[in-house]
């Protein structure tokens, strides 16, 4: 580390120092959001736009009884898959089931979680899930034709489908692969009602009973491009979630050119202004909050008290900074009294980070013999910590002590009577001659 008491240097140093601690907090923060702005950009990547991270989700609880209506079919008019509305109930609301297994059986029954679930790992459905029914609302288009009362069976098949959609092909997928599902980006309508109409409504060119159908009769159209999420298409959306490959999260202190300053009477120590920068794809998760520690240590790797406090950059003292958020605090230095310093220190500051991001569980009725695998989203914290340190040394001794002062008083004064008495004597010697 640079030595700062170089007395050849040390005036010039304060002067720069002085004009230092007043720009290096808006240089900082510019890179800061400089920094901010990249991970922005990262986050959304080029697939198109992604939606920000929710302030909530609709969340199972760890164990619930699934119900199916059985007597209302579902059935898109090209790969003619069947879906049956599957639900769970809690008071009067139905929460929609989810299933992850195309071409397996739904049981009704006690539904509890599956163990070593890889739903947690996959960023994508996570991030899907959070974006469908029933945590959204969906915009659909004029001309899109809903039968009376039938409203839910549309929001579950456009999200039933677009799961299926996202997991067929994909690393994580537990149902077929290549088949011709993959066209349900292409369906402009879906048949919906009783067994008895199915034949007579899918064998039709177009859509042409309002009560047994929903979607377009325009064949041009297609649900996946036309029904939308806060402007984004469900075939975008899809396309944005197969794009997200983790979820990752970091923390780390910015520690600016690592410069330690001083406040221009010398009363304290500021170490580099540091800065809190997240890094976070903030479509799967966000920093929740943070809490700053700061130590000294002897040479012998002893605790010290140093007095040490964290202020933010306008040089204002921050006592709680156990659970801070960005807006609070993301630029901060740590100051420290000249005259605790009696001997070398190293001054250790750390940050210890909570992240809330998606996690996900996976439900089968373990009683059935066949039992299609249900899904929700919620979420869970995750914790990340970084740490960055800097070196003091005791100031030198520059100051006279009281008796130092006297005795240089009183030479002062022992000077000047010499040289009043001198001055006196001279003329008279002169005079004399």
């Amino acid at each position: 580390m640079e030595k700062i008491y170089d007395e050849s240097q040390q005036q010039k140093r304060q002067q720069q120092q002085q004009k230092k601690f007043k720009i290096d907090s808006v240089t900082m923060l510019s890179f800061a959001v400089a920094i901010f702005a990249v991970v922005s950009l990262i986050a959304a990547g080029v697939s198109g736009f992604s939606f920000a991270f929710p302030d909530s989700v609709v969340t199972l609880p760890n164990t619930f009884t699934g119900k199916e209506d059985g007597d209302t079919i579902i059935k898109d008019s090209i790969s003619k898959q069947e879906f049956t509305y599957h639900y769970y109930e809690s008071g009067s609301t139905q929460i929609p089931l989810l299933c992850l297994q195309r071409d397996v059986k739904f049981a009704s029954g006690d539904f509890t979680q599956v163990g070593n679930s890889t739903v947690s790992s996959d960023a994508g459905l996570l991030y899907l899930l959070a974006n469908l029914a029933p945590n959204v609302t969906f915009t659909y288009p004029q001309g899109f034709n809903v039968p009376t009362g039938k409203q839910k069976y549309v929001d579950f098949w456009v999200s039933q489908a677009a799961v299926w959609y996202y997991l067929n092909g994909s690393a994580n997928n537990t149902g077929e692969t290549g088949d011709t599902f993959n066209q349900v980006v292409n369906v402009p309508w879906v048949f919906i009602g009783p067994e008895s109409e199915e034949d007579n409504i899918l064998n039709a060119t177009e859509c042409s009973n309002n009560n047994y159908c929903f979607g377009f009769v325009d064949a041009d159209k297609k649900i996946f491009d036309e029904v939308k999420v806060n402007g984004v298409s469900i075939k975008q959306l899809v396309t944005n979630a197969k794009g997200k490959t983790g979820m990752a999260y970091d923390i780390h202190l910015s520690a600016g050119d690592g410069t330690i300053s001083y406040d221009q009477n010398k009363e304290f120590y500021f170490s580099p202004l540091y800065t809190v920068v997240a890094s976070i794809d903030n479509s799967l998760g966000e920093l929740t909050s943070y809490a700053l520690t700061v130590t000294a240590v002897d040479k012998d790797g002893k605790t010290v008290d140093v007095g040490a406090v964290i202020t933010d950059k306008d040089g204002n003292v921050k006592n709680d900074v156990s659970a801070l958020t960005p807006s609070q605090l993301s630029t901060f230095y740590v100051r420290v009294p000249v005259n605790k310093i009696d001997k070398n220190v190293t001054v250790h500051v750390g940050i210890d980070a909570t992240f809330r991001m998606f996690d996900g569980k996976r439900y089968h009725v373990a009683s059935a013999t066949e039992s299609q695998e249900v899904t929700t989203v919620q979420f869970t914290n995750k914790m990340d910590s970084d740490g960055k340190q800097f070196d003091l040394a005791p100031a030198p001794d520059t100051g006279i002590s009281a008796g130092q002062t006297i005795y240089f008083v009183g030479l002062i004064v022992l000077l000047c009577g010499v040289g009043i008495i001198y001055a006196n004597a001279k003329p008279k010697a002169q005079a004399q001659e």
